[in-house]
């Protein structure tokens, strides 16, 4: 239905108070409904953000407590990098 054959209808149904009130009714029951599932949707979000942060607190990355890098070679030789930070040669 084009917009000019519409219009004549959408103007008689504004006219129509019952018209006027469901459509009321309507945006009322809409915005129960997102605010409901806003709700909803931030209580599974901080669900979620204290399951993480537990779980980022019970592991601990091995780089923070060693610190070590693996074994190189260079000319030939290798080169180890001690847990002092000073470098050892092994060749």
């Amino acid at each position: 239905m084009s917009f000019t054959k519409a219009l004549p209808i959408i103007s008689a149904l504004l006219d129509d108070p019952t018209f006027k009130q469901e459509v009321k009714r309507m945006k009322v029951d809409q915005d129960t409904l997102e605010r409901r599932l806003w709700a909803k949707c931030e209580k599974v979000r901080v669900e979620h953000d204290k399951t993480t942060r537990t779980d980022k607190e019970m592991y601990v990355p091995l780089s923070s407590i060693f610190y070590c890098t693996p074994l190189v070679t260079l000319n030939s030789r290798d080169w180890v990098i001690r847990a002092d930070g000073q470098s050892e040669d092994n060749g």
